[in-house]
């Protein structure tokens, strides 16, 4: 039988899809009817923005929305949402946990960061600046992030810092590649200062 919901597959596939295990089948409605009405009001967003706003922006924000839409207080639907992009996390920290392990990996790490930067984080979401890429560190400053922005438009900037968490959970258990950021938009500071290291 056909969802009811337009981009309930787009859903499934999210960051936050697990999220239906956390909650009532009536708040995974609401949740899935918010999705809707975000991913209308964001159809025409260019090729770039889409891809974080289709897998991880829109879903957090439709489940902070939508669990609160369901009569769950603010705090709670904060901690469903973080709970499930935490779990989400799991399987790619596991692998840049894997990758860390390889005595080479920060040299593999800075000779393709640059190209996954172009192709992913585009300059005009970010407008991030190059600091550093030798044999010690790599370092990239983002004065924008679209992560930031998006969450900031739909009035839940608080929200934004569970994507901050999320990083550090993938990135934080390298054995040979350090991470690391002192400040980040989301927490109030002037840049995002991305920080890897050699270990």
């Amino acid at each position: 039988m056909a969802s009811t919901y337009l981009y309930e597959k787009i859903f499934r596939e999210s960051t936050e899809k697990t999220v239906f295990t956390l909650v009532d089948p009536l708040t995974q409605g609401k949740i899935l009817a918010r999705f809707d009405k975000l991913m209308d009001e964001n159809k025409n967003a260019d090729k770039h923005r889409i891809s974080h706003l289709r897998i991880s922006i829109l879903p957090a924000i439709a489940v902070y929305q939508g669990c609160q839409d369901s009569g769950i207080d603010m705090d709670k639907a904060y901690r469903i949402a973080h709970a499930a992009m935490m779990k989400s996390c799991q399987n790619s920290s596991k692998v840049m946990t894997a990758f860390g392990k390889l005595p080479f990996s920060f040299a593999i790490l800075r000779r393709v960061a640059p190209s996954i930067m172009l192709k992913t984080y585009d300059d005009g979401l970010w407008n991030y600046d190059w600091i550093q890429n030798d044999k010690e560190a790599l370092r990239v400053n983002a004065k924008s992030c679209p992560y930031y922005e998006t969450c900031v438009h739909y009035g839940v900037p608080e929200l934004a810092a569970i994507f901050c968490e999320g990083d550090d959970k993938n990135y934080g258990s390298m054995k040979h590649v350090g991470w690391g950021r002192t400040k980040t938009l989301a927490k109030g500071g002037d840049v995002c200062d991305f920080y890897f290291y050699k270990r």
